[in-house]
């Protein structure tokens, strides 16, 4: 059980959208569980309706420390993000 917990990740994912825009964002894995060496993927997708051009993202180890972020234009089609788990934690994808 040990192993398996020091070979395994929990992604979790938040977001946090301060504007009138529908975006959903989806986890590629439902269970969030990653091993070293693989990639936590997530797809943000916004309503062909929206009327906003870009939004902020971050990707936050342990919920805090920022290890990637910039901005995601909307372009009306579905944007990835993803993160290369190198040592065992959790992230948090944060959109605003």
């Amino acid at each position: 059980m040990q192993n398996c917990l020091k070979n395994s990740f929990l992604s979790f994912f938040i977001g946090i959208c301060f504007i009138s825009a529908q975006v959903t964002i989806t986890p590629e894995r439902p269970n969030g569980i990653y091993k070293v060496g693989e990639t936590a993927l997530w797809t943000v997708d916004f309503d062909s309706e929206t009327k906003v051009d870009s939004v902020h993202y971050a990707v936050k180890k342990g919920g805090l420390t920022v290890l990637k972020k910039g901005v995601l234009y909307t372009k009306g089609e579905k944007i990835s993000v993803s993160h290369l788990f190198n040592e065992p934690g959790a992230v948090l994808l944060e959109v605003q």
